[in-house]
């Protein structure tokens, strides 16, 4: 899985990207893994970051009790966090 911001993580398989945020479960062998809630699933890397972006928002809003404005603010925050992951990820990539 690749780790994107706070929760939210993009699996890839042969067939599709899945995105979304996951939790920490206990398989009965005992062995701990990550397993999603309610999972997006994607054609392809581009659209699996953005679900995963929107996603991530509007979990931040729905659980908001403020004015517009501060509403504003945090959904440009939880963008620039995704933003500031991808432009990292990619330079990484290109050295």
């Amino acid at each position: 899985m690749i780790h994107l911001v706070d929760d939210y993580y993009i699996q890839v398989t042969d067939k599709c990207y899945i995105s979304g945020r996951c939790k920490s479960r206990t398989r009965k062998s005992g062995k701990q893994d990550l397993a999603f809630i309610h999972p997006h699933y994607h054609h392809d890397m581009v659209h699996a970051v953005a679900g995963a972006c929107e996603a991530a928002k509007k979990d931040k809003l729905s659980n908001m009790t403020c004015e517009l404005k501060e509403a504003v603010i945090a959904l440009k925050q939880t963008q620039t966090q995704f933003e500031d992951v991808l432009m990292k990820t990619l330079g990484e990539a290109g050295k």
